[in-house]
């Protein structure tokens, strides 16, 4: 299991709100970026900060880093029928 290390922030005022700073070692760590959205969550008397997994809502979010070309040297082998697939 990694080790966790414990850091100490303050809890400021921003605006109406209140804010955190996370140091820049955390962020790289966990691959954060300015801007991403982030779950807060309470667990165990403790605050939670996952960052959002966001699903695509179109065809083009799901393929928008699709990098094949469809160009293939033959047929691809999927195995034997499984059910009742129609031979070709």
């Amino acid at each position: 299991m990694e080790s966790q290390a414990q850091y100490r922030t303050t809890l400021s005022q921003w605006g109406n709100s209140k804010a955190v700073r996370l140091p820049a070692s955390i962020l790289k760590k966990l691959n954060l970026l300015d801007n991403q959205t982030l779950l807060v969550s309470v667990e165990d008397n403790s605050i939670r900060l996952s960052p959002e997994h966001k699903q695509p809502s179109t065809i083009h979010e799901l393929f928008a880093e699709w990098d094949q070309d469809d160009v293939r040297e033959g047929e691809l082998d999927w195995g034997q029928a499984k059910g009742q697939e129609l031979e070709w």
